[in-house]
């Protein structure tokens, strides 16, 4: 072996050596409690980061929406005769629907039951582990 290969493996072999003592340090003393900590304390900002930017939204929704039914309303006035008058119908029909289930209660409950279970299914079949 030439002299050269020599002095770069033992060079090599000390810088081995020290790094493989730098790793067999112990970590200093409440690392890993502040390292939790510092974790936890991510993810509740993340999760308060989440909840802010919810709240937006909807406060944005709540001033919006009525804010353009309003001009809407305003602007095209036969809109609101008109939607006055689907809103009456859809009370009668409201009212219609009530009087059937009240006649064909046992019906629409076996019905309900058989489209509880189809939802069930239909769930468990897309939420599966496998």
């Amino acid at each position: 072996m030439p002299p050269e290969n020599k002095q770069n493996e033992q060079k090599f072999d000390l810088m081995l050596k020290k790094t493989l003592k730098k790793h067999q340090e112990l970590p200093r003393r409440g690392f890993s409690e502040k390292l939790i900590s510092e974790v936890k304390m991510l993810e509740q900002q993340n999760a308060l980061r989440k909840v802010i930017w919810q709240e937006r939204l909807l406060l944005t929704g709540v001033i919006l929406f009525p804010t353009t039914a309003i001009a809407a309303f305003c602007a095209y006035p036969v809109i609101l005769f008109e939607s006055l008058q689907l809103f009456e119908r859809l009370a009668l029909l409201a009212n219609a629907g009530v009087n059937s289930f009240i006649q064909h209660w046992q019906l629409c409950l076996f019905y309900m039951m058989v489209a509880a279970l189809a939802i069930y299914a239909f769930c468990q079949t897309l939420l599966t582990d496998n």
